[in-house]
């Protein structure tokens, strides 16, 4: 039964970020190893609480720290605007680049909210999150924007 909830959650969540995404550009790595995008659309702001679907694509695949290979991830990031904080949420981990090809792995745990220090790639993001509130702003460390 669990299995299943799982299953149904996943489909849920890929159709909610699926292909009819526009992942628009964040900035790479220094290493050029990983791109970072976001889904402007999926955008929602509700008592000071932004989230929003991201994506990280690494060309060359990627291992993650429980084992798992894969070539993109797709996750939920939730920016509390106020407090200038955000929290990871539910992530998906794909087999094919830009979230395409099999679900491999889902991760729907979420972290405790981390500050997001000023001038850094995740103050950018927070800005770009909850828009008018911080101003327009793009990532700026540790990625270098296209």
């Amino acid at each position: 039964m669990r299995r299943l909830a799982a299953l149904v959650l996943a489909v849920a969540l890929t159709s909610a970020c699926g292909p009819q995404s526009r992942w628009t550009l964040l900035g790479v790595s220094p290493d050029e190893s990983i791109a970072y995008y976001y889904d402007p659309s999926s955008i929602r702001k509700e008592r000071g609480i932004a989230s929003i679907w991201e994506l990280a694509d690494y060309p060359e695949g990627h291992t993650s720290r429980s084992g798992v290979s894969f070539r993109s991830k797709k996750e939920q990031t939730r920016y509390n605007c106020e407090a200038a904080t955000f929290s990871l949420g539910t992530a998906l981990y794909f087999d094919g680049n830009m979230g395409s090809g099999h679900l491999i792995s889902l991760d729907n745990t979420s972290t405790a909210w981390i500050h997001a220090p000023p001038d850094s790639f995740w103050a950018g993001k927070l800005e770009i999150a909850c828009g008018a509130q911080h101003g327009a702003g793009r990532p700026r460390e540790p990625e270098t924007v296209i």
